[in-house]
């Protein structure tokens, strides 16, 4: 059996999402999210370390993230800053 590695808790948070990439916007949905990254699926998928701005369509709240994880499901996202900074 795995040990999870993920400290914070994940919540399943499915709500409308936008990761935004250099002068592009692509639409997503967030499938998990902590105070320190997300999980969402996306029409396209962005590359392995690409830095993005991330955001929920219908939230105040947003950050800057790392592309961590890409799978065929979606994108794994790490926030530069926790949400509650």
């Amino acid at each position: 059996m795995t040990k999870e590695k993920r400290k914070p808790t994940r919540l399943a948070v499915h709500s409308k999402a936008n990761i935004k990439l250099g002068g592009r916007s692509i639409k997503a949905e967030s499938e998990n999210v902590s105070l320190n990254g997300a999980f969402v699926t996306a029409v396209r998928q962005d590359e392995l370390n690409d830095v993005v701005g991330f955001n929920f369509s219908h939230l105040p709240i947003s950050a800057k993230a790392k592309v961590v994880r890409v799978t065929n499901e979606g994108i794994g996202l790490h926030f530069e800053n926790t949400l509650l900074d």
